[in-house]
């Protein structure tokens, strides 16, 4: 299994509950722990998820537009985006 392969079942796993936030570990993808968490932090940089951590459990939803906007002009200012945390 390729990163990408992750990467686009989480996709395929979040598509049905749209921008509504999900607890990641009910997010059911092939692959390891590291590396769901590596997808994880890659879709979130690439702007095509949303993330937040509340008493350190992450919740994940589909990204919407200002997600994306805010992803590319990160990576325009050559910085990495944080995670919030609640």
């Amino acid at each position: 299994m390729t990163a990408a392969d992750i990467d686009a079942a989480i996709l395929r796993e979040l598509e049905p509950t749209g921008e509504q936030l999900v607890c990641f570990s009910r997010v059911r993808v092939p692959g390891g722990f590291w590396e769901k968490q590596a997808a994880l932090l890659r879709l979130y940089w690439d702007g095509l998820v949303y993330a937040i951590k509340v008493g350190g459990v992450p919740y994940v939803s589909l990204a919407d537009e200002c997600d994306r906007e805010l992803a590319a002009r990160a990576r325009a200012e050559g910085r990495v985006r944080e995670i919030r945390v609640a």
